[in-house]
């Protein structure tokens, strides 16, 4: 990549190339999230994340308080409706996209002192493999509930 925009792109200087390989290593890392699993999340926005667990963890402690209270027959909920049981699987996911960020993060600072920029090329290239095994295996979660369904 730093090659081939030296060459064909003389305007961009070679500190610059890694940020553009980052944001597009990026870029195909969320479309290879939504791509194989469907999902809405987007694995690059650590904020939305983290706002999206936080909302996970004050559902489970509503439903945890309701079933509380219905066991000793006191009120601990305010609110009219029932408080259902939060998905299972979402907060999983939600859990595991968190800290893939936080081992990922630490993983890459500690390759990037021992190896410099060229430790980047290693994750590029499973992105690159795991994107080609979803473009040619055409499968995406979506696709595999509906046929599990009929």
């Amino acid at each position: 990549f730093v090659l081939l925009t030296s060459e064909h792109a003389p305007h961009v200087s070679v500190s610059e190339a890694p940020a553009m390989l980052v944001g597009m290593a990026m870029g195909l890392q969320n479309a290879l999230v939504t791509r194989i699993s469907g999902s809405v999340v987007r694995t690059t926005q650590l904020t939305g994340v983290v706002t999206d667990l936080g909302i996970e963890a004050a559902r489970w402690a509503r439903y945890f308080r309701a079933r509380e209270g219905e066991k000793r027959k006191l009120r601990l909920t305010f609110s009219r409706t029932s408080a259902e049981r939060p998905s299972s699987a979402k907060s999983v996911l939600l859990l595991t996209i968190f800290f893939s960020f936080v081992i990922g993060s630490a993983a890459g600072a500690l390759l990037a002192l021992r190896y410099g920029s060229r430790c980047l090329f290693i994750v590029v290239t499973g992105l690159v493999a795991g994107a080609i095994y979803a473009a040619v295996s055409g499968t995406t979660m979506i696709r595999r509930r509906a046929v599990t369904k009929e």
